[in-house]
């Protein structure tokens, strides 16, 4: 959570200075008890080991610099980047993030095209940054 909160704290940042306007970025976790700590600071009994990281995050919450909200695992479009996920699954969170195959639905097509992987990885990376710094995915 700490290096996704920096990472959404910089690019509401840069969305500002670009002048486009932006919800509060949202932090999805499936950690309930993660989300417990940056939503309701206070001691927790069982929390006495969590450094800085936390702190940081539980900061930038109580700011309203960002929001977090549970999402169940089932539905967690991070694990595509983290897990071994089936085909169906696999592309469903890959449709979520709005992120484009590497290969269109004519592979032997655009394998035939030398640029084609760097283009579509260019395409895949503009199409990350928008949609980050519109806002979206928060439901």
């Amino acid at each position: 959570m700490a290096e996704a909160t920096k990472d959404l704290i910089w690019l509401a940042g840069l969305c500002k200075e670009l002048g486009w306007k932006h919800s509060v970025p949202l932090l999805l976790g499936d950690n309930q008890g993660a989300i417990a700590l940056t939503a309701k600071p206070g001691k927790h009994s069982k929390s006495k080991h969590i450094d800085n990281k936390y702190h940081m995050v539980r900061r930038n919450v109580e700011l309203k610099l960002i929001t977090t909200q549970h999402v169940g695992t089932d539905a967690m479009v991070a694990d595509v980047m983290t897990k071994a996920l089936g085909v169906v699954k696999f592309t469903q969170f890959r449709t979520a993030m709005k992120v484009l195959p590497l290969l269109g639905e004519d592979s032997q097509t655009a394998a035939s095209t030398a640029a084609a992987p760097a283009a579509a990885a260019v395409r895949r990376n503009y199409l990350n940054y928008i949609y980050a710094c519109e806002g979206q995915g928060q439901g």
